[in-house]
């Protein structure tokens, strides 16, 4: 078998966190994502869109929304190849709420299911924590 990619998601219903590993590397983080920052960097409220008509933002999102979120980025990018496997670390209502609606082909790539929340846990402390599955 060639060299495998794992990626590791990790997130609680505002807040998601993912890391790649290769095949003997360290984890490194990707990207983060919080419920609280409604927008991307670059879309401040006021700034105007192309057309001239002034930038508008959608309500804001629940944290059911937000996990589907997390999980639709996710399937689009095992659909794409990014990664291999994935190992996916939530808080118990938040792997819940995943479980509900990530679509069949992301759950293919699963290998591990940690009920712990580990947004907040330093990458060497993430990496220990799923060394099992990694």
């Amino acid at each position: 078998m060639g060299k495998q990619t794992t990626w590791v998601a990790t997130f609680d219903g505002g807040e998601a966190r993912v890391f790649r590993k290769e095949a003997g590397g360290a984890l490194r983080e990707l990207e983060s994502e919080s419920l609280s920052a409604p927008h991307r960097a670059g879309d401040a409220p006021g700034e105007v869109r192309a057309d001239g008509e002034p930038k508008t933002y959608s309500e804001p999102m629940t944290e059911a929304g937000f996990v589907e979120k997390v999980a639709d980025r996710l399937a689009g990018r095992a659909r794409s190849g990014a990664f291999d496997r994935l190992i996916v670390a939530a808080g118990p209502k938040a792997l819940g709420e995943f479980r509900k609606v990530a679509p069949d082909p992301l759950r293919e790539k699963i290998v591990a299911e940690v009920d712990k929340d580990h947004v907040h846990t330093p990458v060497k402390q993430l990496e220990q924590a799923l060394s099992d599955h990694l």
